[in-house]
């Protein structure tokens, strides 16, 4: 940029009014693009200096990733709210929402013993081993991260881990009599 010279970058996503950027000079800048959707941004440059000349200059790109999430909702779903004993070690879910370039934790927690975290990769379906939770409501979350560092939290979901047949005391029987006789069998 010539000393007497004054530019205008431009920033485009081709779909929300441009953002421009009045310089008066050589050097660093920056450009707020809160206002421009996520993907390829186009950057121009044009210069006028004090003569009234104006100059085009080379312009540049770059990827604008401001979610962890596909713009659709980011979730982790059961379709079994019931686990029994024989289900506990693979629970399935199905992650959906998550960017190509973004991974998730998805979160069981029985809010007493350390949580249960599975890490997935992609959209899909997925297993967790619940045998180190308690039995009872279990929460179900996910938070995902993208290799731009955004993160993202997802819609939960929840599930009732039932994997006993009784009430968490010992279950027994007893009887008063220990002597039954030929009037008592009947």
């Amino acid at each position: 940029l010539d000393a007497d010279a004054e530019a205008d970058v431009t920033f485009s996503d081709g779909t929300n009014p441009d953002v421009v950027v009045h310089v008066t000079g050589n050097g660093a800048g920056s450009a707020d693009l809160t206002s421009l959707d996520d993907g390829s941004i186009s950057i121009s440059i044009k210069a006028t200096d004090a003569a009234g000349n104006t100059a085009n200059g080379t312009g540049d790109s770059l990827t604008l990733d401001t979610s962890a999430d596909l713009g659709t909702a980011l979730a982790v779903t059961v379709s079994d709210h019931l686990i029994n004993t024989s289900e506990e070690a693979a629970v399935g879910f199905t992650v959906v929402g998550l960017d190509g370039d973004a991974e998730a934790d998805v979160t069981f927690s029985d809010g007493t013993n350390p949580d249960v975290v599975v890490h997935v990769t992609g959209n899909g379906a997925g297993s967790a081993d619940l045998s180190s939770l308690d039995e009872g409501s279990i929460s179900i979350s996910i938070k995902a991260t993208d290799t731009a560092g955004n993160t993202a939290n997802g819609t939960g979901d929840s599930l009732t881990l039932d994997t006993s047949a009784d009430l968490g005391t010992a279950l027994a029987v007893t009887v008063s009599d220990h002597l039954i006789n030929t009037s008592e069998e009947a």
